[in-house]
């Protein structure tokens, strides 16, 4: 190989283009249901792929030999990934005893064979695939977009002998997680240092992938990529020149999806440069069609049928008059009643029987028959069934661990879980084997999923967002929660920075944590973090202290100025220190002033945001005063009633500051129809985030950010005298004198 050559690859300047068949034609690659085919499918893919990478091998013994190490290390790493699927076929057997439904756990590229119902959805994202290097999957919460990605693409992807690596970033930059995808240390070895980001970029790492697969292509899923705009500290904007650089690459072909909930779908403008809006796909929840193919075929693989009539039943109790059933919901209903089948000897043989399917299920008061009985109090009916008393008490805490102040899904090692367990409540020894086995249970229930990397060890989390809802979280202990996300959020931006600069807790946010945590109940790193953050502080309040000092004694004429600038330099200090305290517990209280009623994606607020409740939050700086004269009356009827006079950037502010958003029009019509939608004196309309551009048949949700309204054309509202009436109210981007109501709600399921 000529030096030239060997220095292109060692680069990672030189890829073969894909040239095997259009992407669009492997949707048929093997037929769900196919358990040995499936997996023999998979199997052979992921071989060819593991084949091709010791072949290209052969051009690294050329190499320089500090770069052959590293090379090794990469090719390897590549094979590891997918080395696993080559074994599939062995699986069959332990296949017979499993649950072919998934509950509340995503599919994963195993599950391929019972992945039903999503036929048309694979075979439109592989053409989309086809024809543009990035796709963008949006759907609405709970809709299966992670079990589509897996289980739907990935597995037929492998079967078609190329690469999907499936990744969800969580906590850091998208590069950083690709490239720890395949070599999780690679910021910390000095042999994988040619790979780190100041040295490689993500360009050109991915070349050196792809220049072992030879013909084959890379495809990279980047999941629940809304957590990306969420509150993790790094550059976003860095990631979206990568991903162009990555697109405009001639010699590198790698297709990208990024899947993420509808309502972020806007905030890509970030991508412009990559056009994300030309080539996308919105997955919309099961069809009847799709719900009855999903319900009937992975039970009649393992033998077992539904009694006739029964798959119709399930599917009106579920969709409740709709023409759609949320795939989570399914999958629940169905989980259940085949564990029961397999628990229960009936005389019925393997049929699931309506009158199984109509026995009432639940806790207290909450039983019911059918679906809705399974639904209701899934969590607390499951951890009632597996847990003995002490052990329920200690799974609620763990589980409310794995949710954070703002109502999400938290991801967390079971040192974080025991280290928050323990600046509540005094820890025992024998606690230590009893989280274990509590761990263990909610884990073999599917109540919670695992992961595993090398800087955080095996990771907890909730198994879906759908759970959270009947998790119950005191105000205290949010407020407490919030204190923990900051000092691990400044934890992560100390550690990342470190050593090149020292990046320390600001002084308003130290007072915040410090009310709540005592040392013995941090981890060492993280009270080392608060010690050093604190002498900072106190090193510069010295420094200033003398300063001031100096100037006084050489400046006795200007001592009374100098201490009045000095007491406002204080009293700022404190205001702006104890401001997050005071917004929060404004917050707690508003929340506390409300009631919800559960409806089709989440919980509807009974009656209107009333004048007291919106002062709380123009107290906390968070909302401006509405387009009302009779705002500023102090008498007690006014603060019991509506508030109005609310434009739409006012009513989403308001919804946004409590932890909720505006409900959908659907949303509304849905708490209208079981008559959660309540008015109280002095009711009046009330804004959606449903809009429609120029006709009335184009609908789709604004996502409250004040920059998108500039897109919206008419806001739907509903209420007034006539609670079913709706207006399309045209806001011409501004909506500034357009003035109703507010009524929020509360999301309740995740990506």
């Amino acid at each position: 190989m000529g030096t030239a050559q060997q220095n292109q690859i060692v680069e990672g300047d030189q890829v073969n283009i894909a040239g095997d068949a259009s992407i669009g034609q492997i949707g048929d690659i093997f037929n769900v249901g196919d358990i040995a085919g499936s997996y023999n499918a998979i199997g052979n893919g992921a071989q060819v792929i593991i084949n091709q990478i010791e072949q290209a091998l052969s051009a690294v013994d050329e190499m320089e030999k500090g770069v052959q190490s590293a090379e090794i290390r990469l090719a390897r790493a590549i094979q590891n990934k997918i080395e696993s699927y080559t074994r599939l076929p062995a699986k069959i057997s332990s296949e017979e005893k499993r649950n072919p439904y998934r509950s509340l756990l995503s599919y994963r590229i195993e599950d391929a064979p019972f992945f039903y119902g999503r036929g048309e959805a694979i075979d439109a994202i592989l053409a989309r695939l086809d024809r543009n290097q990035l796709t963008i999957l949006q759907a609405d919460s709970g809709s299966g977009k992670t079990s589509l990605l897996q289980a739907g693409l990935a597995a037929r992807l492998l079967a078609a002998k190329h690469l999907p690596l499936y990744v969800r970033p969580y906590t850091e930059s998208p590069s950083v997680a690709i490239k720890r995808a395949f070599l999780p240390d690679y910021r910390t070895l000095d042999e994988l240092a040619r790979f780190r980001d100041e040295k490689m970029s993500l360009s050109g790492f991915l070349r050196r992938v792809t220049s072992y697969l030879g013909s084959r292509r890379l495809f990279i899923f980047l999941d629940q990529f809304e957590e990306f705009f969420g509150d993790v500290p790094f550059d976003r904007q860095l990631f979206a020149t990568e991903l162009q650089q990555c697109v405009n690459d001639n010699q590198l072909d790698v297709r990208w999806i990024l899947s993420l909930r509808e309502e972020y779908f806007a905030k890509l403008r970030l991508f412009d440069a990559v056009r994300p809006f030309e080539n996308w796909y919105f997955l919309d929840t099961f069809r009847i069609e799709e719900a009855r193919e999903v319900i009937t075929q992975p039970a009649l693989k393992k033998g077992v049928m539904y009694e006739e009539g029964l798959a119709d039943r399930i599917i009106a109790d579920i969709a409740q008059g709709g023409k759609t059933l949320v795939p989570v919901q399914v999958q629940l209903v169905c989980s259940t009643l085949y564990d029961e089948k397999i628990e229960q000897e009936q005389d019925d043989g393997n049929v699931i029987s309506a009158e199984m399917y109509a026995r009432e299920r639940g806790v207290g008061e909450r039983k019911a028959p059918g679906a809705e009985g399974i639904l209701r109090s899934h969590l607390a009916r499951t951890l009632q069934q597996q847990m003995s008393v002490t052990e329920r008490q200690l799974a609620w805490r763990v589980l409310r661990t794995l949710v954070t102040s703002q109502k999400k899904r938290a991801k967390r090692n079971r040192q974080a879980i025991q280290s928050e367990l323990q600046s509540i409540d005094t820890w025992t020894g024998d606690q230590d084997s009893e989280l274990d086995s509590v761990l263990l249970i909610l884990e073999n229930t599917r109540l919670i999923s695992t992961d595993e990397n090398d800087h955080d060890g095996l990771r907890y989390e909730l198994a879906h967002d759908y759970l959270i809802d009947e998790i119950e979280i005191d105000p205290r202990i949010e407020a407490r929660k919030l204190a923990r996300e900051m000092l691990e959020n400044d934890l992560l931006v100390y550690q990342r920075n470190l050593p090149e600069k020292e990046i320390l807790i600001s002084e308003e946010r130290l007072i915040f944590i410090e009310q709540f945590f005592e040392p013995q109940a941090l981890l060492p790193e993280e009270n080392k973090l608060i010690s050093i953050s604190r002498n900072e502080i106190n090193e510069a309040k010295r420094e200033e202290r003398e300063r001031l000092e100096r100037e006084i004694a050489t400046q006795r004429q200007l001592v009374w100025r100098t201490r009045t600038i000095l007491f406002i330099f204080v009293a700022i200090a404190i205001a702006l220190s104890f401001n997050p305290i005071r917004n929060e517990v404004l917050r707690q209280k508003a929340v506390t002033m409300s009631t919800l009623s559960l409806v089709k994606g989440g919980s509807i607020e009974n009656r209107e945001v009333s004048n007291a409740q919106y002062r709380l939050c123009v107290e906390a700086g968070r909302c401006t005063v509405p387009n009302s004269e009779l705002y500023a009356s102090e008498s007690q009827d006014f603060e019991k009633e509506s508030v109005y006079g609310v434009n739409a950037l006012q009513a989403s502010a308001y919804c946004r500051w409590l932890g909720r958003q505006l409900p959908t029009n659907e949303q509304w019509l849905s708490a209208r129809e079981i008559e959660a939608v309540e008015q109280i004196e002095g009711g009046i309309s009330e804004w959606t985030r449903t809009y429609s551009n120029s006709t009335k048949d184009d609908v789709r949700l604004w996502d409250g950010d004040p920059e998108t309204l500039s897109f919206v054309d008419f806001l739907i509202v509903r209420g007034s005298s006539e609670l079913d009436s709706a207006d399309r109210i045209s806001v011409n981007g501004r909506s500034d004198k357009v003035v109703f109501g507010i009524r929020c709600l509360r999301n309740d399921l995740g990506g």
